[in-house]
Parts: C-alpha cells; sequence; structure tokens
C-alpha cells in the first residue's frame, strides 16, 4: 500500500510535502536501491526536498509541527533514513548530497523496535554516513578555478592529505571497532565466515565492504587533492587502495549461492534487524 501511496504522491510531494508521503518516498528509494533501480537518485532527491520543505533538520521546527513524542522520533527516524541512505551513494557515485549534516541539530535517535540487547543498526548505519559526509566534504574541488600551484604548495597539500586521512581513517576503524562482530577474535576467517547463518554472513560481509570501500574513497580523493596541488608522493594511498580492494574481493569471496537465493528471497523483509533496513 505505501508503495501505492508514494505513486500517486510524487507529483504533488513538493507542492504539499507530509511525513507519510517522505516515508513512502524513501521506503521506495530503499527498494530501488536494493535492486539496483535508476530511479533511486531522483527518488533520494524528492525525498531530500520534502525533507527540507519540512525543516527536518530542526528539533525545534518538528516539535512545532507534531505534537506527541513518538511523532517527533518518526520524524527524526525519517531524516536520519535519508541522510544514512544519501551518504553512501553520493560517496559512491561522486555526487554532491543536498542534506548537509553542519544543519542537522540533534543526534539520530534509536530505531523503533530497538531494545538493549539488541543490535541498533539504525544507529550504525547514521554514524557511517555522517562519515561519508566527511569524506565528501574532503573531495577536491578540481582544478577549475584554481590557481597553478605555487612553490611549496605540494607539500603543504601532502601533509594537509597525510592529516585528513588519518583522522577519517581513525573515525572509520573506531566505526568498525563498534560493530557487533567486532569483538570476534576471527571476525574475518573462511571458518568464522562459514558457520555464520546467511543473514549473519550478508550484515558482517557488508559492513566490512562498507568499510572498506570508505578507505578507498578517502585514499582516491586525497591523492587527487596532491596531484591537483602539485604534489607527488601517492603511492601510499595507491597501496591503500589496492589493499582495501583486495579485502572486498576476499570478503565477496564468501557468498554462496545460498545467500544469493537468502538475499533474493529476503527482499521484502525490510525491518530493523536488516542492516539497511526501513524502520520507522
Amino acid at each position: 500500500m505505501i508503495f501505492k501511496e508514494a505513486l500517486y504522491m510524487r507529483q504533488n510531494l513538493r507542492d504539499k510535502p507530509t511525513l507519510r508521503g517522505l516515508q513512502a518516498l524513501l521506503t521506495m528509494a530503499y527498494f530501488s536501491g536494493r535492486v539496483g533501480d535508476d530511479s533511486t537518485s531522483s527518488l533520494l532527491a524528492d525525498a531530500a526536498v520534502c525533507a527540507q520543505t519540512l525543516e527536518l533538520h530542526s528539533a525545534s521546527a518538528i516539535e512545532k509541527q507534531y505534537n506527541s513524542s513518538s511523532e517527533q522520533q518518526v520524524a527524526k527516524r525519517a531524516l536520519w533514513f535519508l541522510n544514512s541512505l544519501e551518504k553512501p551513494r553520493c560517496l559512491a557515485e561522486g555526487l554532491l548530497p543536498l542534506i548537509h549534516d553542519d544543519l542537522i541539530d540533534y543526534d539520530p535517535p534509536s530505531s523503533a523496535s530497538h531494545s538493549p540487547d539488541e543490535v541498533d543498526w539504525f544507529a550504525i548505519n547514521a554514524r557511517f554516513a555522517t562519515i561519508c559526509y566527511s569524506i565528501i566534504r574532503e573531495r577536491p574541488r578540481g582544478k577549475l578555478g584554481r590557481s597553478s600551484p605555487r612553490r611549496g604548495q605540494g607539500q603543504a597539500s601532502r601533509h594537509s592529505a597525510s592529516s585528513t586521512i588519518s583522522r577519517i581513517e581513525s573515525l572509520l576503524d573506531e566505526w568498525r571497532g563498534d560493530l557487533p562482530f567486532a569483538s570476534d577474535s576471527n571476525a574475518t576467517e573462511s571458518n568464522e565466515f562459514a558457520a555464520l547463518t546467511c543473514s549473519e554472513r550478508r550484515h558482517r560481509i557488508k559492513c566490512l565492504n562498507k568499510y572498506w570501500s570508505a578507505v578507498i574513497a578517502t585514499h582516491s580523493g586525497q591523492a587527487r587533492v596532491v596531484v591537483v596541488d602539485g604534489g607527488g608522493g601517492v603511492g601510499l594511498s595507491k597501496e591503500r587502495c589496492v589493499e582495501a580492494a583486495q579485502e572486498i574481493l576476499k570478503n565477496s569471496h564468501y557468498i554462496t549461492s545460498t545467500d544469493i537465493l537468502y538475499d533474493i528471497r529476503d527482499t521484502g523483509d525490510h525491518d530493523c534487524g536488516d542492516p539497511g533496513g526501513v524502520c520507522w
């Protein structure tokens, strides 16, 4: 039913945005991204416009619009769910985000059905989105409008790039260290993957690959900054990118035909137990 609502609402959503309509768009965007549909970016763009019109980046605006605490929490979850979908996609595709983290004046809430003895994937994804935003902000602006590099500028650029890489990798390491399986001594060993259920294995591989993909984005972006500024010494970043790519390939090697069939069958399951699932 929510898909039909979204299809009818989409044309009028810019003129009459509602929280319900935003939820419908986000649900469609989530499943569109899961199946690789071309409409994902446009759905996210519509959702971003809706969220901006509703001023969901502002806690005070949310309190004025929605009387009950439960509605306010739903509104905040919607904004952060949009953020968790948009930022990794923008990072992967080289796009600029429409939602700016600097304007959001409240922390992500817990998922709707979260309990202390369960993993709060909503918070994990929201945190990863903020790291993606940090990486995006450090991307080079490109050569357009930049002056020719001056003497010593290349060295300064290398130092700045190194500092940026260290800071972002530290954030990524902290994020990975707080994953629910981080304490497992053999978290990435083949025998450990084989012992997991399809769902657990998929969740683990997905999280690890997100980590390594972010590492590649960090190093490749900063290497371009150095090149644009006339510097050299990008070999270490290239080596790190190769290492990250090898880790992604290694992790993906553990995906079996059973996992693929499970994933196809699981397309309709979008609860909070899914690391990227819809959760209001």
